[in-house]
């Protein structure tokens, strides 16, 4: 049963808390009193639509949170075992935060984060919302089936049924996790396969990647070897340098040729 709803921020009030009783809990007052409000924060933490018009003017964010005592609701128990959460002496605590700047909500069961489609299929079946000329509950497909299944006596079969498919689908999520991990290991063998052919048609020797690291580092070094012997060309050109200086003692001993044999 719903045993307590606590909001803070949400439309018009600030926080509040609202404990029930065992039995017939009857909230009434006058028109604006807000109950309306409380029945709308009940239906967000239930999984129901809400945008940032449900937060206080002035805030960044309304919550919502509701308790629930006794649970023992089979599908609900079901689907809380299949997401690994637990209840404490049969106690479920559902939350809900809509952020103004976040583009959705966030919400928690037990302390555990899930989605918002998982907080109406769990906590959803635990309260019936009826409202003037509606039955919230016959709206929802997933009602029908539940209702068809009672009907027929077969409550005990489908939750049977929905645990099998549920291992079923952890199966098939587990084989195809397996085969893409084997397809990966495949291309990474082809891969490694390609790479030794490769290193092995280059015939390397050992101590060779020495060798190639001094050509490399020759090669980089070339055209600042080039440079230098440029400019050092260039200077030995010029007039009055070290090329004119030679000719010009060439040409002068070049006369006395002849003059001794020696």
């Amino acid at each position: 049963m719903l045993s307590a709803l606590r909001i803070a921020n949400f439309a018009l009030i600030e926080r509040s808390e609202l404990l029930l009783s065992p039995g017939l809990n009857v909230l009434t007052g006058e028109t604006g009193a807000g109950k309306s409000i409380l029945l709308d924060a009940l239906g967000c933490v239930l999984g129901g639509r809400a945008s940032d018009r449900v937060i206080r003017h002035g805030c960044d964010a309304a919550e919502m949170e509701a308790q629930f005592d006794g649970v023992q609701h089979p599908e609900v128990l079901a689907q809380l075992d299949a997401l690994g959460i637990g209840l404490e002496d049969g106690r479920l605590i559902a939350r809900r935060v809509v952020h103004r700047t976040a583009t959705k909500s966030r919400a928690w069961i037990c302390g555990r984060l899930v989605s918002v489609a998982q907080l109406r299929a769990i906590v959803g079946p635990l309260v019936d919302l009826q409202a003037q000329h509606a039955q919230h509950r016959l709206l929802e497909p997933a009602a029908h089936l539940q209702l068809l299944d009672r009907y027929a006596g077969l409550q005990q079969e489908a939750l049977t049924y929905r645990a099998t498919y549920a291992r079923y689908k952890a199966t098939a999520r587990a084989l195809a996790e397996l085969d893409a991990a084997i397809a990966a290991r495949a291309d990474r063998l082809d891969y490694l396969r390609f790479v030794h052919k490769e290193l092995s048609a280059l015939g390397l020797r050992e101590g060779e990647q020495a060798a190639l690291q001094d050509k490399l580092h020759k090669a980089r070094s070339a055209e600042a070897v080039a440079k230098t012997v440029s400019d050092a060309a260039q200077a030995l050109a010029q007039d009055g340098g070290v090329r004119d200086v030679a000719a010009r003692l060439g040409r002068a001993l070049g006369k006395h040729v002849g003059y001794d044999e020696r």
